[in-house]
């Protein structure tokens, strides 16, 4: 109740207890009913006489602060114990005498002063006290807002509280009309938006989004809204104050009033941009992972068709060999063969390519002069492209060498080289072939996940074509994915290329826009030692008589046994061939010294041409032994024990290379024992 209204409401009692006439004169302080006006009043009161005396405390004061006439005889007793600390005490007494100064001399009440008390039981009250002249003396009226003020300050602790909270979890507190206008937003909106609050109220959120968000984030609302109005992980992008897009993550409440009525949102907003990069890599992480799983488990596939098909292609390219051995041969016969012949070789070729992909093509690893590489597999591009398409060369200052395959890497350049012409067909420009060493820090796992740290040498081809779009380089590396019509690639190019690659420890990016060209970038890693030029070839044995070498030569596969019989006996060999290992084992554990040399399968039913090699190990430990396969040898090596194998034969080279290798290992054999 109001200070004026209280002294309105005391006058009027005290005219009614005079007859309802107005007092000429200030009540006496001896007036009986006086006093008992004062302990009817519904406030804490008292009658102070002017010499100090404390005349009456009313039941209200005594129920409010616990003391009676016993504690608080006169205004010394009621200082102390009401003000115990000395300087408190010191300034509400002068704050008091001069108020009640003030109103002695302008014969009013006294003017309502705020002080903090202490009741009898120890505890602080919050009280506004107020005085009212009288004759002799003044009476002091109490108002305790003790439990308002507490009320106000656990308000104002709670809201302190959730402000400290939120600003800790990085989040800005808004409000809105029911028109979306900003009407508050908390300090902490500064840190994530660049404006002051102050400069952003009266605006909608929507004046703080990108082009076209709007459209998307209430798309999204209208999922995440809730029955009753409320909305959890809105997320959309905004921008800061210099331009800067990020993300933001929204939540809110609508406002209601007593009838239920929306008259504003409130709710809280935060920064998740790092949290969406992080999503992002996380997402791009993942799903080179089922990319990686996925070609394992197809190279996986294609290895071994392509193992069973290079047992096929041994048997036709060795019948064929045999057959145009024969010097009576008739001239139409001998043109068959020679068609038989080169059709299985392109799918010799075709099998290798397969054999690459799935990570199982030998590799004949050697330093190769990079520079040199790509000048000559430009060279024989150059007259092949299309009119108005020229290639440009932009070699690199330095020396830079890779270890590796030169064949085979020729193969990756000249791959990516020519998708670029085709993907420029019918327009005019040029392809950019980029060479230079890159050193790679903590960026590498980032560019793909097969780098790591280290000095690389970078091969970019950069065309002007068509360009691709994101659905199609989700799949470029894909075995039999071809964006070329039918009849005019098998889709295996890209996919060859990347297992080449990922054989000699690199790694291949690619970079598209449509109508905007590509750019390939493969890395492979740099090799300090020196280089041998790119098109070094390998000198090759000729195969020598056999004599009276004895082989045993042990193959699941029962047609190949009797065309390596042809092939040896023609070449003076004794030859005794099995189909099963475990009846060849049995025979040599008969007769250890029946044969001088073993030649097995490595991928056979029941026992495996590595452990029937460990087993002859046991019987003959001097005797050489030649494994065949249409697995490479890294891939057959991590089944088994590489030690027990003297020599390894590519089982679609078998014709061409068995003979070869047995010379050598016959000749190596007798000059030890020689010795």
């Amino acid at each position: 109740m109001p200070f004026a209204m209280l002294t309105e409401q005391i006058r009027r009692m005290q005219q009614a207890l005079r007859g309802g006439s107005p007092i000429a004169r200030d009540p006496d302080l001896g007036d009986p009913a006086f006093m008992h006006l004062l302990e009817r009043l519904p406030l804490p009161a008292a009658v102070v006489a002017a010499s100090g005396q404390v005349v009456m405390i009313n039941q209200r004061a005594t129920q409010a602060f616990g003391y009676t006439l016993e504690h608080v005889p006169d205004m010394q007793c009621w200082r102390q114990r009401a003000y115990p600390d000395a300087n408190y005490r010191l300034i509400s007494v002068t704050r008091w005498e001069l108020a009640v100064s003030r109103a002695i001399a302008a014969g009013t009440e006294v003017e309502p002063q705020e002080f903090a008390i202490t009741a009898l039981w120890g505890d602080t009250r919050q009280v506004t006290i107020f005085g009212l002249p009288v004759l002799g003396g003044f009476v002091p009226f109490f108002i305790d807002h003790t439990e308002r003020d507490s009320s106000e300050a656990r308000r104002l602790e709670s809201e302190q509280r959730f402000r400290d909270v939120v600003n800790a979890a990085g989040e800005y507190v808004w409000d809105c009309d029911t028109e979306l206008r900003y009407t508050y937003l908390s300090d902490k909106v500064t840190d994530i938006f660049g404006y002051r609050p102050e400069e952003m109220l009266g605006q909608t959120p929507i004046a703080f989004m990108p082009p076209g968000e709007y459209d998307l984030v209430a798309e999204r609302l209208a999922d995440l809204l809730r029955p009753d109005g409320t909305y959890r992980g809105l997320e959309h992008r905004s921008i800061t104050r210099d331009g800067q897009v990020f993300w933001q993550l929204v939540s809110g409440v609508p406002v209601r009033n007593a009838r239920g009525e929306v008259v504003a949102y409130r709710g809280t907003g935060r920064d998740i941009t790092e949290r969406k990069r992080a999503d992002e890599e996380r997402e791009r992480l993942e799903a080179q992972v089922r990319e990686a799983q996925k070609m394992q488990a197809v190279g996986t596939l294609a290895g071994g068709i392509a193992h069973e098909f290079n047992n096929l292609l041994a048997v036709i390219l060795g019948h064929a060999a045999l057959a145009k051995r024969d010097a009576d041969l008739a001239a139409r016969t001998r043109d068959s063969l020679l068609i038989i012949d080169e059709a299985a070789q392109d799918a010799r070729q075709l099998v290798q390519q397969i054999l690459a992909f799935g990570r199982r093509q030998p590799r004949d690893s050697q330093p190769v002069a990079t520079p040199a590489l790509v000048r000559d597999v430009l060279g024989l591009l150059q007259p092949s492209l299309p009119g108005g398409v020229t290639l440009h060369f932009e070699d690199c200052a330095e020396p830079l060498a890779v270890a590796g395959d030169p064949t085979q890497l020729k193969q990756v350049l000249l791959n990516l080289c020519i998708n670029a012409s085709h993907a420029m067909a019918g327009r005019e420009g040029r392809i950019v072939v980029r060479l230079e060493p890159v050193l790679l820090g903590n960026e590498a796992g980032r560019l793909h996940r097969a780098l790591q740290p280290g000095r690389y040498a970078r091969i970019t081809v950069e065309d002007a074509g068509c360009g691709m779009d994101e659905a199609t380089l989700s799949h470029i590396f894909e075995p039999f994915f071809t964006t070329k019509p039918v009849g005019h690639g098998t889709g295996l190019g890209l996919s060859v290329v990347d297992g080449i690659v990922h054989t000699h420890g690199g790694a291949i990016t690619v970079s598209s826009q449509p109508g905007l060209g590509s750019v390939f970038s493969v890395y492979l890693p740099a090799h300090q030692a020196p280089a041998v030029p790119a098109a070094a070839a390998v000198e090759r044995e000729e195969p020598l008589p056999g004599g009276d070498c004895r082989v045993l030569y042990v193959d699941d596969q029962e047609w190949l046994v009797p065309l390596v019989r042809r092939l040896l006996e023609d070449q003076g060999y004794a030859f005794s061939g099995y189909s099963d290992p475990h009846t060849a084992l049995e025979s040599l554990r008969s007769d250890p010294r029946s044969f001088d040399v073993l030649v097995t399968d490595y991928r056979m039913p029941g026992m495996s041409g590595l452990e029937l090699a460990a087993a002859v190990r046991g019987l003959r430990p001097e005797v050489p032994i030649v494994l065949i396969s249409g697995y490479a040898m890294e891939d057959v090596a991590s089944h088994g024990d590489r030690a027990a194998i003297d020599a390894f034969v590519f089982k679609p080279s078998l014709v061409d290379e068995l003979c070869p290798t047995l010379e050598r290992l016959l000749s190596r054999t007798t000059t030890g024992s020689d010795a």
